[in-house]
């Protein structure tokens, strides 16, 4: 299924196979990886487990607001509120662990993203 429209997705629900849920975007903080299931983490503080590796998650989110943290995390851009060192704080308190490969690549990207918002 695929059900991707600009700024929403669908995804399978594991929880109930023959449930699809549609997410918009901006509410997704991040997508964490659990074994072979990518967990869907949203601003309601609700978890969503869909049974899909974090790789074709990346390339179904097709956007620029997304990027890999770390191997097992993809982070929204527009929810983080600061780095520091290594780790990444989310607009709803939570922190997150980002890899030292990555880490300069997403400051990069939160400074274009943080210019173009002002």
């Amino acid at each position: 299924l695929r059900c991707l429209v600009g700024s929403e997705m669908c995804i399978r629900d594991s929880s109930n196979t023959r449930m699809y849920r549609k997410l918009l975007l901006k509410d997704i903080l991040y997508i964490s990886r659990e074994g072979k299931n990518s967990i869907f983490h949203l601003t309601n503080q609700t978890e969503i487990k869909e049974r899909k590796s974090l790789n074709p998650v990346m390339e179904e989110l097709n956007s620029s607001d997304f990027v890999f943290a770390d191997r097992g995390i993809i982070v929204n851009l527009i929810h983080i509120v600061s780095i520091q060192d290594t780790m990444i704080e989310l607009d709803n308190g939570e922190f997150l662990p980002a890899s030292l490969a990555r880490i300069k690549e997403l400051k990069l990207l939160l400074q274009k993203l943080w210019r173009n918002s002002l």
